[in-house]
């Protein structure tokens, strides 16, 4: 019996100093790599590389296609709030996209409320004036109700 209790009291001993000794060993802190920075930091620099808008910046674009520079400022715009050190903030960016939005919607209902008015017959030009250009009597009107009408419907939308 006397062994008995023996060897309990070794199996008991041992497994009280087995762990108090796991419990004291320093574990190694588990490492888990993140690339998740690295990746996004190749996101903003192929974002902000300027072969991006080197096409809509283009002075071809710009004044031979007769496109304007909004969509170049816009694009540049976009590029700089990419990234930590960002430049600008999208309230800037909404501001040049609204303008340009805006320009469209004036040019647009401009146009539509822009009516050519008939040009008078030849025969009855020359009688009355004497005038040998007929072309010359063309005259525009602009409806301004329409005007009205057309940038309140754009703006129901927006």
């Amino acid at each position: 019996m006397e062994i008995l209790i023996g060897v309990i009291a070794f199996l008991a001993g041992g497994g009280v100093v087995f762990g108090i000794t796991k419990a004291t060993e320093k574990k190694d802190p588990v490492v888990i790599q993140d690339n998740t920075a690295e990746k996004q930091q190749d996101v903003v620099l192929q974002l902000t590389d300027l072969d991006l808008v080197k096409e809509a910046c283009s002075s071809t674009f710009i004044v031979d296609k007769k496109q304007g520079d909004i969509l170049c400022r816009e694009l540049f715009c976009r590029m700089q709030q990419r990234g930590i050190d960002a430049k600008t903030g999208a309230t800037e960016c909404e501001a040049i996209s609204n303008a340009a939005n805006k320009k469209m919607i004036f040019d647009f209902c401009t146009a539509a409320a822009t009516h050519e008015v008939q040009p008078i017959p030849v025969e009855l030009v020359e009688e009355i004036e004497g005038a040998s250009n007929p072309e010359a009597k063309k005259d525009v009107s602009f409806n301004e109700e329409d005007f009205k009408k057309c940038v309140e419907l754009f703006d129901r939308r927006i």
